[in-house]
Parts: C-alpha cells; structure tokens; sequence
C-alpha cells in the first residue's frame, strides 16, 4: 500500500515563505483587457514610471490586510519597485523592529516598460525610512539609462533571469530567520516556482500570482 507522506525532511532544512505579489499598479489597470500591441503600448507609457498603485490595487490592500493577518514571519525581502512598497506600505501589518530589506535581485523582470524601472535609492530611502536599501546601487536605476541610451533594446532573457532568482534564493538560504515575508512580482515569481523550487502545477495550482495575492509555501533547502 502506498504511504500517505511523499517526503520527509529535518524542520532545519525547511523555511516557511509567505509570497505576496504586489497590488494592482497604474500600468496594470491601463494595460487591463487590452491584447497584443495594443497591450504593449498601455505599458510602454512613460507616465508609468515606477508604476504606484491605482486606486483599485489600494482597494486590494484592504482585503490583503484580512487574509494576512494570521501568519507570522520575522523578515521581509521585498523588490525595491514602488507598487511593491506601497502594497507592504497598506496591505500588510509589519511586526514592530522586523527588519524589511529591499534586494535589487527581487525587481521584477526587466524589459523596455517604464514601470519596471526604479525611482533612485535616496528618493525611496526618504520615502521608506523603515526599508533597508543597502542592498540597491546608489543613484539612478541605470537599468531605465540603458534603456534611454539605446544599449538595452530587449526583454531579460531566461538566464538572466534565472541568475537573479538563485542569488535571491541564496540570501534566502543564507538567513537565520525560519519565516520570511516576499513581497514582489509576477514574472520573478512565475519563473521562480516554475524553473526554481519544484512547484508542481498540476498538484498545487498555477505558478502565476495574481495582484495582492498571499501564498505560503514551505521551501526545502539542500
């Protein structure tokens, strides 16, 4: 007869990560319901720039406040991008002296969208006092100048990507803290549970998650 537990491994080889995507941004509710170049073009809008919320991601906030309210986790790593400090900012209830750290490796994957870019690390330094920068280059994102001086005219690659990911998963690993808080993005977190840490579509769902979205998951270190 087969046995009902498929795996078994120490707690200490385990981390328990709350994963929440960010709230509906600007350049979401623009591009909604719109396909192909059309689609391309509400995103390619300058006026999208580091997209904030819209109201209806705010709005979004307030349910993630409710279904967030029984975990616990004692770290937060979250994308430096605004829509996904606003949604920590409104949508979850951060322990006092809980140490939230903004890695650059987190951003969501980069393309030719304004929204992807970042406002510099002294503007959202000021604007987040409670979030630990240190880990984001100093300046203007020179990601978004590439962009504007034409030495970056494509999407990140797979690889790219992928490396990204492992050295995001490798601070992860590296922490002491059991359960950790993720705020961040579609993409990242799409290529993340598909190519990364075994997520099994069939069996637990979709790897995409969707605006304001939380998903717990316990994550098997080697």
């Amino acid at each position: 007869m087969a046995s009902v537990v498929k795996y078994s491994f120490p707690l200490t080889r385990c981390k328990t990560v709350h994963f929440v995507r960010h709230a509906e941004a600007t350049s979401n509710q623009a591009a909604k319901g719109l396909e192909g170049e059309a689609r391309n073009a509400a995103y390619d809008d300058p006026r999208w720039f580091d997209a904030r919320l819209s109201p209806e991601g705010e709005e979004q906030c307030n349910d993630l406040l409710a279904s967030s309210k029984d975990i616990s986790y004692s770290l937060v790593i979250i994308s430096p991008l605004t829509r996904a400090l606003q949604t920590l900012k409104l949508g979850l209830r951060v322990p006092e002296h809980t140490r939230i750290v903004a890695l650059e490796t987190a951003r969501e994957r980069k393309g030719l969208h304004p929204c992807d870019s970042r406002r510099s690390r002294e503007i959202l330094q000021a604007e987040y006092p409670d979030v630990d920068f240190s880990a984001v280059p100093e300046g203007e994102d020179k990601f978004m100048s590439n962009i504007l001086g034409g030495s970056f005219d494509r999407r990140e690659t797979n690889e790219e990507l992928d490396s990204r990911i492992q050295e995001t998963l490798s601070f992860i690993a590296g922490r002491e803290e059991r359960e950790i808080l993720f705020v961040g993005h579609s993409s990242f977190f799409q290529r993340m549970f598909e190519a990364h840490i075994g997520w099994d579509c069939e069996s637990y769902g979709p790897s995409w998650l969707e605006n304001a979205e939380l998903r717990t998951v316990n994550l098997v270190l080697r």
